[in-house]
């Protein structure tokens, strides 16, 4: 008991803590529309009404909806609902209201068919209906409780529930319905209905009407986000606050005011959810702003709002009703800082962004792939276009800019199509800097030192330009001869922290040292994984540590080791594409990497790959080679969308720790609790044969739960931690006996690691492992070396036994052997015609006591003499042969048996058939044999092998003899040849 109260005061500081952190946290920023991720079916969630948002002293989330009730941990939701053939389950499916008992860590559940009660560490429901109390109506709308009574307010009045006695006493209400309960700072029970708002007076019973002049008489929400002052949700009246003291009010409405929910969130902003109208938030300076459900992006999935929910990381929930549940995250934005959206005030042009640079003054300039550059001020939040187009004083010369650069001095260049163009501040203009004739396309500018600049083009190689001499080196590739570089298509060039100058190509990696006259060069090698995947380098760059991360068109990122081999990290290692544009390190030393299907992001110490997608309001998925870190850590990336803009607090590691749980232990896959919603801190006993244990973990953040990492530990088992990237289950097989711990913790997206839980348990030695087994063992030896002098004691008498036993099994061998020929065909392997006289009888008699059926079978091989005339007597016998196997195969029973009668005559003796059972049996014969064909040894003619079938079947008189039966059959054989052979004929009186 005192460590269950020190969990849940652990829990309430947490809580605690954590709202203060998120206070500061705008859930609406300015210039950005915010981000609204759904939960829906894809994520498992039943039904889409959501009509109640809770979350438990654990953390779980809970969803009322009107199809059930969900848990959900941020992957999985676990869904409870009406059981019709049992009575430990939801009162109704269709939930209206929840209310969290937060001390016992219970729910009381309003459904359509009264409360439910669910006690969570139990799984154990327990309803309360109209025909098992004295409930005034089934639909329970809302529950409120203080200390040990529960108030339910129901379409038809208010109930009160005294938890001692578990009895219900339920009042008239003015105007019947119960729309919300609240127990206002003066502990009155507050009782808000479609005629007003009323005070219940517990002390007799009554309902006293709290006069004030409601725009709308039906009070859908009571709050009271401020001491003394109410804030009431009205249907069709808007949002109404009412103040205890000074009786003073305020009407605020919208354009929709049917309000059927309100929230305050940490931001002080209030939230107005209403039936159609959709979302409306008020902020504290009383900025109106609107989510009606109905566009595509920026806005909530549905205009009806059903329920309204912030947890305690500041996450604000949104249940619809009829698309599921909105999640608006104070962590994620809408990340695209400037768009290229017709719609925008401030837009960049269309195309993908090639270049990006924040100047030492301050303003933002982004090169746009054949569109200009374009110089963007956020302070005045003005945006300047520069383009060839026109004459205008904006004006640019060439349009096509590949790279903006800021040299040491300050000096603004950018390559274009047509050389290299210097910013005049002064003069706002762009001159062209007279190094390279006119149509020189200009890819790379990088500044090494002594004024020396190294540029790299589209065709011509590379150059080093000293500005201070105008002396211009040239480097390149030249078909078929010794070459200075690898190809003269250059990317990208970097100049490192050793003065080393590295050139990206369009067919390798050039690397040149300081004092060196050539460069190194490095290419792909097939099938060496140390070296570069494919030739084609579009990015460089140097991270604080000093190692270079080379990016590649398709074949990833390579790690330059100094050694002169590469470590390369692609899709296979988790990157989100193999398609590499350009590198930033974040204020973490994570290398933000932007590629052609997002944003990829790798911890340099353990190479961990986050990766983030649109969904995580990065804007785009297609990224271009724009991209820059300022000096307040911000790092933008250029796309086939704009800019996106992504704060160097993205990864805060101040944020609170995720709680984690291990939520089931298995036992060979089946749980061995199953009442119990987690196993932290447990211990359990197996067997020596229960060793194959499996563990499943969750961690509860759901700020982007689908990219938590975990690390689990098998204390006794595992020699180290075990990186489970994103695998939220592990299973051990054959554990050997011992004592184990098994531990796990999280990390999630943004680098906050959990605290370490675990689970110990001990495997117990098997009873052949103890002392007591291994003294057993040693008088078990000590008896077999008795033993075995005793067994060599008695070997001569042994062996004479053994002797007369060997004559004795051959002469048994010998009288069988006789026997089998005694009744065996030599020929054909069925039995003798001696044999089936002597079954006959028995089967006769048996079939006279039991007064069942015997039934005889007798064929004949038709034309059976012209064979052998015709292919020879050998060829005779191999059809006889073949001929009894197939009759074998036909017999299914043990109780069936097949002789050979004579010559080609077979007879099948049947004990218990029926005649129709006779002539199916006789009928399959006839099926099997018409497969059969003289042996290609004797002929390569397609002879066909036909029989003549008689059948007699009947229940036997006391006095009918075996020959009367054989006669029978014989006619119905003879019936058959004369009736043209290849037939079947069945004996009639």
């Amino acid at each position: 008991m005192r460590e269950k109260s020190l969990k849940i005061l652990l829990f309430i500081l947490s809580f605690f803590t954590a709202i203060n952190i998120f206070g500061s946290d705008l859930l609406i920023k300015e210039k950005a529309s915010p981000l609204f991720d759904r939960i829906g079916r894809e994520e498992g969630l039943l039904n889409l009404s959501v009509s109640n948002i809770l979350q438990d002293r654990y953390g779980f989330l809970w969803f009322g909806t009107q199809g059930g009730l969900a848990k959900y941990d941020g992957k999985e939701i676990e869904i409870f609902r009406t059981d019709p053939f049992s009575e430990n389950g939801l009162a109704h499916n269709l939930i209206q209201t929840m209310y969290y008992d937060s001390e016992n860590h219970e729910l009381w559940i309003g459904t359509y068919q009264g409360v439910s009660r669910y006690f969570i560490h139990e799984d154990r429901f327990v309803n309360y209906t109209v025909e098992n109390t004295n409930l005034s109506n089934s639909v329970v709308v809302a529950i409120e409780k203080k200390e040990n009574t529960l108030w339910f307010g129901t379409l038809n009045g208010l109930n009160k529930l005294n938890l001692i006695n578990d009895e219900i006493t339920a009042y008239m209400v003015p105007g019947e319905v119960v729309r919300d309960l609240h127990y206002d700072s003066k502990g009155r029970l507050l009782v808000g209905t479609y005629q007003g708002l009323y005070d219940f007076n517990e002390e007799n019973d009554s309902f006293d009407k709290i006069e004030m002049d409601l725009p709308s008489p039906f009070v859908m929400v009571i709050k009271e986000f401020e001491k003394n002052i109410l804030t009431l949700g009205l249907w069709d009246g808007g949002l109404f606050e009412y103040n205890l003291v000074t009786n003073q009010t305020k009407n605020i409405t919208f354009e929709d005011n049917r309000v059927y929910a309100l929230y305050k969130t940490n931001d002080e902003t209030i939230w107005i959810g209403t039936w159609g109208g959709g979302l409306f938030a008020l902020d504290k300076d009383g900025k109106e702003y609107h989510f009606p459900g109905e566009k595509e992006s920026g806005d909530i999935p549905h205009p009806v709002v059903y329920s309204l929910f912030q947890d305690k990381t500041g996450i604000f929930w949104i249940g619809t009703n009829g698309n599921g549940i909105a999640k608006l995250n104070p962590r994620k934005s809408n990340y695209l800082f400037l768009s290229n959206n017709l719609h925008e005030d401030i837009k960049l042009p269309p195309g993908k962004v090639n270049s990006i640079l924040k100047d030492s003054k301050g303003y933002l300039w982004v090169a746009v792939y054949n569109s200009g550059i374009n110089r963007y001020d956020e302070e005045t939040n003005k945006m300047i276009h520069y383009t060839s187009n026109g004459n205008s004083q904006n004006y640019i010369p060439n349009n096509s800019i590949v790279k903006i650069f800021e040299t040491k001095s300050e000096e603004l260049l950018l390559s274009t199509g047509n050389g290299i163009f210097k910013y005049d501040y002064k003069n706002n203009s762009f001159d062209r800097m007279n190094i390279f004739p006119t149509g020189t396309i200009i890819y790379a500018i990088e500044e090494a030192d002594k004024g020396n600049l190294w540029i790299g083009t589209y065709s011509e190689g590379a150059f080093k330009y000293n500005v201070n001499t105008e002396t211009l080196v040239q480097y390149k590739y030249v078909e078929h001869q010794v070459s200075e570089l690898t190809d003269n298509l250059v990317f990208d060039i970097l100049v490192d922290t050793k003065d080393r100058v590295w050139i990206g190509t369009n067919n390798g990696l050039n690397l040149l040292k300081p004092g060196a006259k050539e460069f190194n060069f490095f290419k792909e090698v097939k099938g060496d994984e140390n070296q570069l995947a494919v030739d084609t380098v579009q990015a460089l760059f140097e991270d604080s540590r000093g190692n270079i991360w080379i990016g590649t068109n398709g074949g990833g990122v390579a790690i330059y080791n100094e050694n002169g081999t590469f470590m390369n990290l692609s899709e296979k290692e988790g990157l989100s594409s193999n398609f590499i544009n350009g590198f930033v390190e974040g204020e973490s030393g994570d290398i933000w990497i932007s590629t052609n299907n997002g944003i990829s992001i790798v911890n340099p110490g353990n190479f961990e790959i986050t990766i983030l997608t649109p969904g995580d309001g990065i804007g785009a998925w297609e990224f271009s080679s724009g991209r820059f870190q300022d000096d307040e850590g911000n790092l933008y990336f250029g796309s086939n969308k704009g800019v996106t803009k992504i704060p160097g607090s993205f990864k805060d590691r101040t944020l609170p720790k995720p709680e984690i749980y291990i939520t089931n232990v298995e036992l060979f896959q089946k749980p061995i609790e199953k009442d119990y919603s987690f196993f932290n801190g447990m211990e359990r006993i197996f067997s020596h044969y229960e060793n194959s244990l499996s563990f499943r973990y969750s961690a509860l953040d759901y700020d982007s739960p689908e990219k938590i990492k975990y690390m689990h530990y098998l204390k006794g088992f595992d020699k180290t931690w075990i990186n489970s990237g994103e695998r939220d289950y592990i299973t051990y097989s054959n554990l050997p006996f011992g004592n184990y711990e098994f531990l796990v913790y999280a990390k999630t997206m943004r680098g906050v690691i959990s605290d370490t839980v675990s689970f110990k348990f001990k495997i117990e030695k098997p009873w052949y492992r103890t002392y007591l087994a291994y003294f057993m063992y040693i008088i078990s030896f000590l008896l077999v070396i008795y033993g075995f002098f005793k067994v060599w004691e008695a070997r001569l008498l042994n062996e004479k036994n053994s002797e007369l036993a060997d004559m004795n099994i051959q002469l048994e061998t010998a009288n069988k052997n006789l026997e089998d020929l005694s009744i065996t065909d030599s020929l054909t392997g069925v039995y003798n015609r001696r044999y089936f006289d002597s079954l006959i009888d028995e089967y006769l008699n048996l079939s006279k006591r039991g007064n069942d059926n015997i039934s005889l079978i007798m064929m004949d091989l038709d034309d059976f003499k012209e064979i052998n005339d015709t292919y020879g007597h050998l060829a005779g016998d191999y059809i006889l042969k073949d001929l009894a196997e197939a009759i074998k195969s036909s017999l299914k029973r043990s109780t069936d048996y097949v002789s050979r009668y004579g010559g080609d005559e077979f007879v099948i003796l049947l004990y218990d058939t029926d005649e129709e059972g006779t002539k199916k049996i006789a009928n399959m014969i006839k099926h099997s044999v018409s497969k059969l064909r003289i042996r290609k040894d004797f002929t390569n003619n397609n002879v066909e092998i036909t029989v003549s079938i008689g059948i007699y079947s009947a229940v036997p008189e006391v006095d009918t003899k075996k020959d009367e039966i054989i006669k029978k059959a014989d006619k119905a054989l003879y019936s058959a040849k004369e009736n043209g052979k290849n037939q079947i004929q069945v004996y009639k009186q």
